[in-house]
C-alpha cells in the first residue's frame, strides 16, 4: 500500500464529530466524497459527509458521532491509499512527479525533488547542485510522460536556471 498525503486534520468542528481538514491536494474531488476511505494515524475512516467550509474541508466519518470520538486525531496528516485514487493510466497527481527527469531536445535539466501546490503549483527541480522552480501550469511544461518517468519542457527552461 502506497499512502499519499492529502491534507492535515487541523481542528474539530462542533460537537457531532466533524473535523476540519486543510488540504491543497489537487484532486480532492476523487477523495472527499461519501463512502471514500482515508487513513489517519494508521486508522481507516469512511467518509460519511463532506462539504467545503471557510477554506477548509469539513468531514464527518462513519461511526464517529461526537467530538470526543475524533479529537485525538487533531494535528495528524490525512492519507489515501494511492490505488484507491482511480486515476487513469495516462494521468497523474503531483506526488507522482517526484523523481521524474526534466528533459528537452538539448538534454536533461535535473530531476523533480518536490512540489508546492498554491495558486500556481511549482515543481522543485535539482540540477547541477542547484535548485530551480518550474510553474506546473505554464508554457514551460510541454508534456508529462508517466510511462517514461519524464517531464518534457520547452527550450525556455534555461531562463529559470540561475
Amino acid at each position: 500500500m502506497e499512502l499519499v498525503a492529502v491534507g492535515k486534520l487541523v481542528n474539530t468542528h462542533g460537537l457531532k464529530g466533524e473535523v476540519k481538514v486543510k488540504s491543497d491536494f489537487e484532486r480532492k474531488e476523487l477523495i472527499f466524497k461519501k463512502g471514500k476511505k482515508v487513513i489517519i494515524d494508521n486508522t481507516e475512516f469512511v467518509i460519511k459527509n463532506y462539504k467545503e467550509y471557510k477554506g477548509t474541508d469539513l468531514l464527518q466519518f462513519e461511526g464517529y458521532i461526537h467530538i470526543n470520538d475524533i479529537e485525538q486525531y487533531k494535528g495528524y496528516l490525512v492519507y489515501i491509499d494511492r490505488d484507491r485514487l482511480e486515476i487513469p493510466e495516462d494521468d497523474y497527481i503531483y506526488a507522482d512527479l517526484i523523481g521524474m527527469k526534466v528533459v528537452n531536445d538539448k538534454g536533461a535539466f535535473g530531476s523533480i525533488v518536490d512540489y508546492t501546490n498554491n495558486i500556481n503549483p511549482l515543481l522543485e527541480v535539482n540540477y547541477d547542485n542547484r535548485t530551480y522552480y518550474i510553474p506546473l501550469k505554464s508554457d514551460f511544461i510541454q508534456k508529462v510522460s508517466v510511462k517514461e518517468n519524464k517531464v518534457y519542457v520547452s527550450d525556455r527552461i534555461e531562463e529559470l536556471i540561475i
